[in-house]
């Protein structure tokens, strides 16, 4: 169902999400791939109901619209356009042998995935300099 885009204030924004490197150690992150949709979905604690944004290219944001915390990332067409037309996600998931046919999930605080959770953390860097471009 689709939504009108998410109106927020830019420093409470940036405020619910301070602590982004701190959540993703402590609640852990992972990735689910899904080839039904060919979408990747990055989860910093889990599945959450939350409400999926567009940050950039194929990259949705997912932010739970009453605390504003991100709680992950939506990459669509993720095999058939996104990867290959982007050099570090592909070296980052190099690795991870997904299948255009087959669903794949891994956790990403294995010490084999820190190149994967090295991208998720530099995509929330990302928001939040985008957050301070809003004011």
């Amino acid at each position: 169902m689709a939504h009108d885009p998410l109106q927020f204030d830019p420093a409470r924004f940036r405020e619910a999400n301070c602590d982004y490197l701190d959540r993703v150690e402590k609640e852990g992150v992972s990735a689910v791939y899904d080839a039904t949709l060919d979408t990747l979905f990055i989860e910093i604690g889990g599945p959450q109901k939350a409400l999926s944004e567009h940050l950039l290219d194929n990259i949705m944001f997912r932010v739970e619209p009453d605390s504003l915390r991100v709680v992950g990332f939506e990459t669509l067409d993720f095999l058939d356009d996104f990867l290959p037309n982007n050099r570090v996600f592909r070296e980052a998931f190099s690795d991870w042998k997904l299948r255009r046919d087959t669903d794949s999930q891994l956790t990403l605080m294995e010490p084999q995935c820190a190149p994967i959770r090295e991208v998720v953390e530099a995509l929330l860097g990302q928001l939040a300099r985008w957050a301070s471009c809003l004011t």
